[in-house]
């Protein structure tokens, strides 16, 4: 028998041996109570992804020459970097081969 078993077995719990569990913490919102006292107010921002709007300035203009093919894309809902693995599946290309800004 192995080092590791046998100490698997002399730590291990039997059904006679009762079991401690540790005292649930308080929910993260709304059962801890603040030193400062109930908030002003209550706000809820960014909480759908129309709620994010980006345009990525680039500080150049591509100059339709090279090796690059450069895309606009236009997501909702997905991150950066599923569109970019995404991109490369549908054009038969390895993941890191295509990259973004």
């Amino acid at each position: 028998m192995s080092d590791t078993s046998e100490r698997m077995n002399d730590t291990a719990m039997t059904a006679s041996e009762p079991s401690v569990l540790p005292t649930p913490l308080p929910a993260l919102r709304g059962d801890c109570p603040s030193p400062w006292g109930e908030p002003l107010a209550r706000a809820h921002l960014k909480a759908t992804p129309d709620d994010f709007h980006v345009v990525e300035v680039m500080g150049f203009e591509p100059s339709g020459e090279g090796e690059h093919l450069w895309l606009w894309v236009e997501k909702c809902g997905l991150n950066t970097d599923a569109v970019a693995a995404d991109i490369a599946q549908r054009l038969g290309l390895s993941r890191n081969v295509v990259s973004y800004s």
